[in-house]
């Protein structure tokens, strides 16, 4: 690298190329910076945009340098010539903190404006820690190294680290800011599909967090609390949000709204049951504290706080009272007019 490097900074630079990186080195040199890595950087990175972008380009980033150098920090500057070189000459995009992120495919361009920037378009992203890695597919993006920042925009993410299919289980990107060098990002404005439940696309927000246990991310968090799916199961309809906690899919709603779900016979909803968060897990679905009513013509039995338990292939509802706070509070039956201290209630739908 250092014998290529002089050949190339002797024979082809100009000298006011010359003199701004050496403005550049004495002003390192003041700051002590000793580490390998950043002359590495500083050389190769400098190498890298002469031979890609040209002197024009070289010229402007060198007097950029040279003042950068000169007002900021040496772990500033040592970070910022790293990620230059990277993204010069790796397909790396940041590599800090353990936390690292890989662009694959599409096109980079190096701009001066007046910051330097690099602009990818049409790569797949890929993020990793340690064990953990994650995938934003067909996304374009400015990234700003001074900042650490790099603004995507577009992308397909998936949940298949919590065990979902590729075509089961996805979300679209709309904009995003991912801070280099923190494990995880979020988005608004994300639109969800699944096969799962939902009948059609929603709108919410999307949070990514790479980490040892896999299984609590991706998030997603409808911002409709009005969603409303017919025969979410059969003879079952569902009114509220939509939420995705990695392997787990929850129905709930934000705020004091809850979310309710409606058994039917013969299209006519007898049974109420109202829950903050309801959990749909294989052919069970499951809430806790839930509120629950029985119609009988104009009346009801109800109970304010209950654990429901609905097993779908075989249609049972299970209602269990339990044993303390408000729950202990008897059902309140409207239509024989009495209280029923049952503990539980097993119905074949």
């Amino acid at each position: 690298l250092f014998l290529r490097f002089r050949d190339v900074f002797l024979q082809e630079w100009s000298e006011a190329q010359q003199q701004d990186l050496i403005s550049s080195c004495n002003h390192m040199l003041r700051k002590r910076v000793k580490d390998h890595r950043s002359w590495v950087s500083l050389l190769a990175g400098s190498l890298a945009l002469y031979d890609q972008e040209g002197e024009e380009m070289l010229s402007s980033w060198l007097v950029h340098l040279k003042k950068f150098s000169g007002s900021s920090h040496k772990r500033i500057t040592s970070e910022y010539l790293y990620s230059c070189m990277l993204n010069l000459t790796d397909s790396l995009v940041s590599d800090m903190r353990n936390v690292g992120w890989k662009a694959e495919g599409g096109i980079r361009e190096f701009r001066m404006e007046p910051e330097p920037l690099f602009v990818y378009s049409d790569i797949d992203l890929i993020g990793f820690f340690r064990t953990d890695s994650t995938l934003i597919e067909g996304t374009s993006g400015i990234l700003y190294p001074l900042r650490n920042q790099f603004e995507i925009e577009g992308g397909t993410v998936y949940f298949t680290r919590s065990g979902f299919g590729q075509d089961t289980l996805y979300a679209e990107l709309n904009r995003a800011t991912i801070e280099l060098g923190h494990e995880g990002f979020e988005a608004d404005s994300v639109t969800l599909y699944s096969e799962i439940y939902l009948q059609e696309p929603t709108l919410g927000h999307f949070m990514e967090q790479l980490s040892a246990n896999r299984a609590d991310f991706p998030r997603f968090e409808s911002y409709s609390n009005q969603i409303r799916l017919k025969d979410i199961v059969p003879n079952v309809d569902y009114v509220g949000g939509f939420h995705v906690l990695g392997d787990k899919l929850f129905g709930s709603a934000s705020g004091s709204k809850d979310s309710k779900l409606f058994f039917k016979y013969d299209s006519v909803p007898l049974v109420r049951v109202s829950s903050d968060r309801f959990q749909f897990k294989g052919d069970v679905i499951r809430a806790e504290d839930a509120r629950v009513a029985i119609y009988i013509k104009d009346d009801s039995i109800s109970h304010p706080r209950l654990t429901v338990q609905y097993i779908v292939p075989r249609e049972t509802l299970t209602l269990l009272r339990p044993d303390k706070g408000s729950g202990q509070t008897a059902f309140a039956n409207s239509y024989h007019n009495m209280d029923m201290y049952l503990e539980v209630i097993r119905w074949k739908m």
